[in-house]
């Protein structure tokens, strides 16, 4: 299944019709293993072809006999398509199959990393919608949840409170997660502050986008911490190695 998937992206722009025969052919050959009709759903849905997607996920019925790689795939499938009631109904179930001793108890750490990237996934769709108050309680949920979770996304959930709560001229909120070292240990191509400025500019927040541009183009990328503190009018970037620190008012 790797090899004749590899570079699907690039050969679907060049010949789409292929590709969509070479992705239906393998969902009649591999059309008894869930696991590989999970991972075809999700490439249909990455190319954009939305409703392949959902075609195959209306074929997969969740079975207690399925394997803990096919039950994981159907999650992430769910995900990617969207059906967040769904995945939540699943997740229940297999949350206490595992706290029953019926699944192995090694995959809970990864259903609590699928459910975290749900929660994430639903927030960004409603903060597109302008629903600020409703994405900013996933945002939270995912901080605040019993046990922390993972970077990136802890960092994406503490910049989601930022965007809503700013929109929301929430202070209450907004004012403890900004003064929290929101980027750490930030690689030295600069992709994390790449992700992270579309917030800014959305925010209209062109200074410190503009300075973290800055940061990019001079090799400065590779800092323990960026810490923004202050209401979005009045926006104060502290960047450097802790102790010293260089403050950048705008």
């Amino acid at each position: 299944m790797i090899s004749p998937l590899a570079d699907l992206s690039v050969r679907y722009q060049a010949n789409p019709d292929a590709v969509r025969q070479q992705l239906h052919s393998l969902a009649q050959q591999y059309a008894g293993q869930p696991d590989v009709l999970s991972r075809l759903a999700v490439t249909w849905a990455g190319l954009g072809e939305r409703q392949q997607a959902e075609n195959l996920y209306r074929q997969l019925t969740p079975s207690d006999a399925w394997s803990d790689t096919a039950q994981l795939g159907y999650g992430e499938l769910m995900i990617e398509l969207e059906h967040f009631s769904a995945f939540d109904q699943w997740l229940d179930k297999q949350g206490q199959a595992r706290v029953n001793g019926q699944r192995d108890v090694t995959s809970l750490a990864v259903l609590g990393t699928l459910n975290t990237r749900r929660l994430l996934a639903e927030a960004a769709i409603l903060t597109e919608q302008r629903q600020f108050r409703r994405a900013q309680a996933l945002y939270q949920n995912v901080l605040t949840g019993a046990k922390p979770a993972p970077e990136p996304y802890r960092t994406d959930a503490r910049l989601g409170v930022l965007q809503t709560s700013a929109a929301l001229g929430d202070k209450a909120v907004y004012q403890p997660v900004s003064e929290a070292a929101v980027w750490q240990s930030i690689p030295a191509d600069g992709q994390t502050i790449n992700g992270r400025r579309p917030v800014m500019n959305r925010q209209g927040e062109d200074d410190k986008a503009r300075e973290l541009n800055r940061l990019l183009s001079s090799g400065q990328t590779r800092m323990r911490w960026i810490t923004v503190t202050a209401w979005p009018w009045r926006w104060i970037i502290s960047s450097g190695r802790w102790p010293s620190s260089e403050v950048i008012r705008h």
